[in-house]
């Protein structure tokens, strides 16, 4: 015995190694979310499989030092790459301390949570409505925190609005298509491209009707939602709604002083143009012929012979304005022509203008489990009055819905706003705050907290904010000032420090900074509001989703010959989740917008 290590100890320590890797390496593939799992698997076959076999063959062959060194140095593989996992360097890099924990988890982000938040509201009848299917929009899996939760799914409650921020290439579709093939109601998806539509309409087929509106006809689409801008239009309120939407829409008002004096004036010219169009059984051509021309006198006769349905003082300040001086009367007329610009493209003039029945129901629509794609595109900026109005009046419709079904709509009609300063600028700092009570979701994307204050104003850029109460960050936001407001939001934690000569100390310190909030990996998201504590979880891409989605539903089509997808079929089922398994004997239902992806 000259110091050598015994043989029995050699294949002891081998074999307890190998067993401590491969036991490491399933708790690491068991507690990693569904989307890493398999790289896991992939990643950390080969060494295991190695490891295993070394081991095997040190007990069998008695331990040859070549052998134990290629055992060992496969292990040592297979530690580093289970230490470089994305959620181990993401702990590494924000710590462990004051993230969601337990207890903050259970009360605020469970299923149970989002229930208690989003309850099914009462039927007219008294009896209480069919609990919803999906009572939160699945944010991501945890990656921070306690070890006994990680991995688990983060839910936020319908109601409770969502404000996401993320710059071009940060995730936002991807997150989206989730959120959208999750939407336990009726869903209406603004957005400038054809991607959401194209990801997400064959399974939002199996929910209810698909609706398309995309009047420049970006990609190909062809529109099958027809809208009349003067629909309801007979009703002053609904005029004075409509007017100020458009106006809105075309940049009149944008947070500047002077520009609201401007818009307000827009307003008034437009609404009586609506209303008289409306009255008289005319198109929304004939209003922008009258806006083209501030001379023309043809809208007040018209009001002149519908004057018992005109509200008082209207026909008054509409004379007035069009006798205003040359130079006051331009600057009305200033905001008055972008607000129906939209009009010059016969495409889009042409889906204002339906035939017959053409045009669809919107209160059927958000009472039901349909969804409507609104594509507004980038190209032609003049369709942003169209757009902004219609969101409107969606959401009018949806108040006015939900107070003839016990003051909330169950399920929840959820709005997708994306770019939603550029294309849909709507009231959202009313929105934010009155939509929770009527049971509409608001999920509003912006590039940056900068666009809110440019678009709405510091004041009401300060109450959506804090209206929106859970706060998605993506990768790329890079505005130091941004940055620092949302780290703020994770709160503090308690360090544990080392001083000089006494015992250790406690002291308090942020919980993430802003500099490392910039550094947020891929297919991450910052989280906050949904609890009292912050957290980051890791979503699945959206183009995964769908390739899984996609392929289980084709091995269904497979399966079920006799049933033809492409039939348009009365929906019967919950919306698909591509988070969760897909049941067997469900292929996907598709209409004619489905058909077009």
């Amino acid at each position: 015995m000259n110091g050598a290590v015994p043989d029995g100890l050699l294949t002891l320590g081998v074999v307890c190694l190998g067993l401590l890797v491969t036991a490491g390496a399933v708790a690491a593939t068991w507690l990693a979310s569904p989307e890493e799992r398999r790289r896991h698997q992939r990643a950390l076959a080969g060494p295991l499989l190695t490891a295993v076999a070394a081991v095997g063959s040190v007990v069998v062959a008695g331990a040859p030092s070549a052998l134990v060194a290629a055992a060992m140095a496969t292990a040592a593989t297979g530690v580093l790459l289970w230490w470089q996992r994305p959620a181990a360097r993401v702990r590494r890099l924000y710590g462990h301390g004051g993230w969601m924990g337990v207890r903050s988890y259970i009360e605020a982000a469970t299923k149970r949570a989002t229930r208690a938040v989003n309850p099914p509201a009462p039927r007219v009848d008294g009896t209480a409505a069919r609990p919803v299917n999906r009572h939160g929009a699945m944010l991501g899996r945890l990656v921070t925190g306690p070890l006994l939760i990680r991995g688990l799914r983060v839910l936020s409650a319908w109601t409770r609005g969502i404000l996401m921020l993320g710059p071009p290439g940060s995730g936002k579709t991807s997150m989206l298509v989730g959120l959208v093939l999750d939407a336990p109601g009726a869903a209406y998806v603004s957005s400038t491209k054809t991607e959401l539509f194209d990801l997400t309409a064959d399974f939002r087929a199996q929910h209810g009707a698909v609706r398309v509106f995309n009047p420049t006809g970006l990609g190909g689409r062809r529109s099958t939602f027809a809208w009349n801008p003067l629909s309801g239009c007979t009703d002053g309120a609904v005029a004075d709604k409509r007017a100020r939407a458009l106006v809105r829409g075309g940049g009149g008002a944008a947070g500047s002083g002077s520009k609201e004096f401007w818009a307000d004036k827009a307003s008034e010219i437009v609404r009586c143009y609506l209303l008289a169009a409306a009255l008289s059984g005319r198109t929304m051509e004939s209003v922008q012929a009258w806006a083209q021309n501030a001379q023309d006198t043809t809208p007040v006769e018209l009001l002149e012979q519908h004057e018992a349905a005109v509200p008082k003082g209207w026909l008054d300040s509409l004379r007035r304005h069009l006798d205003a001086a040359p130079n006051e009367r331009s600057g009305y007329f200033a905001a008055v022509l972008p607000a129906v610009s939209f009009l010059d493209n016969a495409a889009v003039a042409a889906a204002c203008n339906p035939q017959g029945d053409d045009e669809t129901d919107l209160a059927e629509f958000v009472a039901g489990t349909d969804t409507l794609y609104v594509i507004a595109g980038e190209g032609d900026r003049r369709i942003a009055p169209l757009i902004t109005a219609l969101t409107e009046a969606v959401f009018e419709t949806a108040k006015i819905v939900a107070a003839t079904r016990g003051g909330r709509l169950s399920p929840p009609l959820a709005m997708f706003l994306d770019e939603v300063a550029n294309t849909t600028p709507v009231p959202l700092d009313h929105w934010a705050a009155d939509s929770r009570g009527w049971g509409i979701s608001i999920v509003a994307v912006l590039q940056d907290l900068a666009q809110l204050n440019s678009r709405w104003g510091d004041d009401a850029a300060a109450t959506i904010f804090n209206n929106l109460p859970t706060k998605v960050v993506l990768p790329g936001v890079a505005s130091k000032e941004d940055l620092e407001r949302l780290a703020y939001l994770a709160g503090p934690r308690w360090d544990r420090r080392n001083s000089e000569g006494r015992d250790k100390t406690w002291e308090t310190s942020e919980v993430v900074s802003g500099g490392n909030l910039y550094k947020l990996p891929r297919w991450h998201a910052f989280v906050a509001g949904v609890g009292p504590q912050a957290a980051i979880v890791r979503f699945v891409p959206g183009y995964l989703q769908v390739r899984r989605a996609r392929r289980k539903l084709g091995r269904t089509v497979e399966a079920s010959p006799s049933r033809r997808p492409e039939m348009t079929l009365t929906p019967t089922r919950d919306p698909i989740s591509t988070h969760e398994e897909l049941a067997p004997g469900h292929e996907p239902i598709r209409t004619r917008a489905g058909a077009m992806s």
